[in-house]
């Protein structure tokens, strides 16, 4: 094994606003070597221990629950139709979602709840109840399905992120293409996507829109039932993950897949995101890095959106012609985003509706940069006064005039790096006193002005570089012991790596802290310094032995029986520190 010392220096007082003062402290990790034989392969593997300023403590990857595990009257994972009886396939068996994603932690009453979405279309949400020993050990004791009915149900749940006021904030990701809405309620090509919701309603998608889905859902278990609440103001696309700051205003906003964006979220009030301002950033290239200037998409309400989230017209909300790219009628916009090259202009009087049921096409329209491939997780971090953000993969529109991705584009190609099949970590620090691009000033003092790159991931041949970062998914931060960790869903290492990142280091000293079996990927990190006076770090281990073209359809020696269902746990317990 290796052993990664990551000495952390004295907290010292700088002027971007947003950074704490805080005792730092130092952290030695066990870290592992990459998986070497079969064995070590298929088999989740973790870190053992680790130091805290000297002190050796035990810690490692500990599994509460797997997928179709029976816990009290439920099964994790399975799902569960809008009447709250579970969804079958035709012989009878349950249909079990063995894609564990986003997780929180939440301490209610004294007791600790693992909330869970479980990455499907339909999508369900577990709320498993947990015990906790003196030493800080956990163990799963009984789990339900949250009953989402209220909000049409939840699709496609992807990362998810604990509120600083003690809620568990969701996700929806890949929302369906009104433009493409059939007579009959689905959508042309969207068959493994919106189409296949159709199982919530038991086989329909009467009575359900594409703009139901695409949504922030906060949901929160301290009632009882646990109620969900789909945040309309926060703008419709394919979010991956909701990152509040510390003046519980601010949110950053990641839109994963193919020519999207970054959005910024104000709230009005502390606490409470059903009404605010949203922005979209536009990105100005120098060399690697990028400025930040940022376009206000306006301001509105859930209660304003939400009579509309069940249908309306696509020409309804904007003006549409059919050019080739370059070749806009006067008076329509050229766009490239992720529904390619589009001609649009917003319908008079359309630009609220517009701005949240397609939030990417208007924030297109207003000038902002849609070039982002797999923008995917955020974290804060308060010793520094950044935000990070995970880019999967450099490619497609963020390489230099795509012919196909950057074709037809009215503002420009904003981003022209070269292409990184392994994928970036990019962060920047905030700051207050930011203005929009209409001279308006943002009522934040968390925005951020540029990102720059931290952690770059190294190819080698065909695929990554086996002791670098490859397809960074999920980040999160660690205060005071300053460590970042990545958290990998790729195709080119053969089990994917949670990593903790020492960025004082030029590069960055990367540890192994955990490693998969083949095919899988770790998802839902979230660190939470103290629950019942012990940290843990919430970790999935995410559809393992799914089919990774690099080994082909099938592994050598099999699959073992039951293999392919996630684990759903944390790695723990941490002393306070």
């Amino acid at each position: 094994m290796r052993r990664l010392l990551l000495i952390l220096l004295l907290v010292f007082a700088f002027a971007t606003v947003g950074a704490k003062r805080s005792k730092p402290v130092t952290i030695v990790f066990d870290g592992l070597d990459a998986p070497a034989t079969l064995a070590e392969k298929q088999v989740v593997r973790s870190t053992s221990s680790m130091t805290i300023d000297g002190v050796e403590h035990p810690v490692g990857f500990v599994t509460l629950a797997r997928d179709g595990d029976q816990l009290g009257e439920h099964r994790i994972g399975r799902l569960i139709a809008h009447d709250g009886d579970p969804i079958r396939w035709p012989g009878g068996a349950d249909r079990l979602c063995t894609r564990a994603d986003g997780a929180t932690l939440q301490l209610v009453d004294g007791a600790i709840h693992l909330v869970t979405h479980h990455e499907c279309q339909p999508a369900v949400v577990y709320d498993t109840t947990l015990a906790q020993a003196e030493d800080g050990a956990l163990t799963a004791v009984s789990a339900v399905p949250i009953d989402a009915a209220a909000v049409g149900g939840i699709g496609n749940a992807c990362a998810a992120s604990p509120s600083p006021w003690g809620t568990h904030l969701g996700s929806e990701e890949y929302e369906a293409d009104v433009r493409l809405l059939q007579p009959d309620g689905t959508v042309a090509g969207n068959d493994e996507g919106y189409n296949y919701f159709s199982a919530y309603f038991r086989g329909t998608l009467h009575g359900v829109h594409p703009y139901a889905l695409g949504w922030i859902p906060e949901i929160d278990v301290a009632t009882t039932p646990a109620t969900v609440t789909k945040h309309f103001a926060m703008g419709r696309f394919s979010h991956e993950q909701a990152i509040v700051l510390p003046d519980q205003r601010t949110v950053y906003l990641s839109d994963d897949g193919t020519n999207n964006a970054l959005f910024l979220f104000v709230a009005d009030a502390a606490g409470d995101l059903s009404a605010g301002t949203l922005y979209a950033a536009r990105f100005t290239q120098q060399d690697d890095a990028f400025s930040l200037d940022w376009i206000s998409l306006g301001h509105a309400t859930n209660d304003q959106v939400a009579p509309h989230v069940g249908g309306v017209p696509f020409d309804s909300l904007f003006v549409t012609a059919d050019a080739k790219p370059g070749e806009c009628p006067e008076g329509l916009t050229g766009i490239n985003t992720s529904a390619k090259h589009e001609c649009l202009a917003v319908q008079p009087g359309q630009e609220l509706l517009a701005s949240r049921l397609e939030t990417r096409r208007y924030a297109a329209l207003r000038g902002a940069t849609t070039e982002l491939r797999k923008a995917e997780g955020i974290a804060w971090d308060p010793d520094h006064g950044r935000v990070y953000m995970a880019v999967s993969a450099v490619a497609r529109g963020m390489t230099a005039g795509h012919k196909k991705w950057d074709a037809g584009r009215d503002s420009g190609d904003h981003i022209r790096l070269a292409k990184n099949r392994c994928g970036v970590i990019y962060g920047g620090e905030v700051a207050a006193k930011t203005k929009d691009t209409d001279g308006a000033r943002i009522d934040s003092k968390y925005v951020l002005g540029a990102l720059r790159p931290f952690v770059t991931g190294v190819p080698e041949g065909e695929r990554c570089a086996i002791d670098a970062m490859a397809n960074p998914d999920n980040v999160a931060w660690i205060p005071k012991a300053r460590v970042l960790l990545i958290a990998e869903d790729t195709d080119h290492h053969d089990s994917n790596v949670l990593w903790a990142a020492d960025l004082a280091t030029e590069p960055p000293t990367l540890t192994r802290l955990m490693t998969t079996p083949l095919g899988a990927e770790l998802a839902g990190i979230n660190w939470f310094p103290d629950v019942g006076g012990w940290g843990y770090l919430t970790v999935n281990v995410q559809n393992p032995y799914s089919v990774n073209p690099w080994m082909g359809a099938s592994y050598e020696g099999g699959i073992p029986d039951g293999a392919n269902r996630s684990y759903l746990g944390v790695l723990g317990p941490f002393p306070q520190f």
